[in-house]
């Protein structure tokens, strides 16, 4: 499959644009890892937090084990401590670890977004009209392959006669639609390759 016109300014000018399309998406890539990696860190406040919080309710539970011992209220005592430890140092732990989650998942989010939408308008503005491009490529080096009376050289001529700008068309002839009628192809033909950066025609068109 062609995908790069023949002549040289226009396959320099095709390739700068494809050039152009790769950069901007390994451009957002980056930020997009940079965003996330951002992100990411905010995580560690959570996870600083987590051990903050399971540092105190350890600290309770520890005391609530030696409580157990107490004469009498001993039960008592273990029983509440460990409820303070669950109610303070762990509900702070379980704020922690949600903030540390909340922070992963955002930087995923983030960095993803950074890269994927800017990438995907850069692609849906750039790969139609590159793709239009390398249909009308090979649909042009399929015409020529069919000899000069084939439909596809017609099509290709008529193509050329009616969408190509004016001042195309008159740097191979004075009259595209004259020569449309007459059958008259290999002027518009050549301005169809000539447009589409193509050398030839390597045969004469009638």
């Amino acid at each position: 499959m062609r995908l790069y016109p023949d002549l040289p300014h226009p396959r320099r000018r095709t390739f700068a644009r494809d050039a152009a399309v790769v950069l901007v998406i390994l451009t957002c890539a980056a930020l997009g890892l940079w965003v996330h990696h951002s992100v990411d860190r905010l995580g560690r406040l959570g996870h600083g937090v987590k051990l903050a919080g399971q540092t105190v309710q350890t600290g309770f539970q520890s005391a609530g084990d030696a409580a157990q011992g107490i004469p009498l209220v001993g039960g008592l005592v273990s029983d509440a401590l460990h409820r303070a430890g669950a109610g303070s140092g762990g509900a702070v732990a379980a704020e922690g670890s949600a903030g540390e989650s909340s922070a992963h998942r955002s930087a995923w989010i983030l960095g993803a977004l950074v890269w994927l939408l800017p990438s995907a308008t850069a692609l849906a503005i750039a790969l139609p009209g590159r793709l239009r491009q390398v249909r009308l490529m090979r649909e042009a080096e399929t015409a020529l392959t069919e000899g000069p009376a084939g439909a596809r050289i017609r099509l290709l001529a008529t193509r050329a006669a009616l969408t190509l700008p004016a001042e195309a068309l008159l740097r191979h002839t004075p009259d595209p639609i004259a020569d449309l009628d007459d059958g008259r192809y290999a002027p518009l033909v050549a301005a169809a390759l000539d447009d589409l950066g193509l050398r030839g025609p390597p045969r004469r068109a009638q």
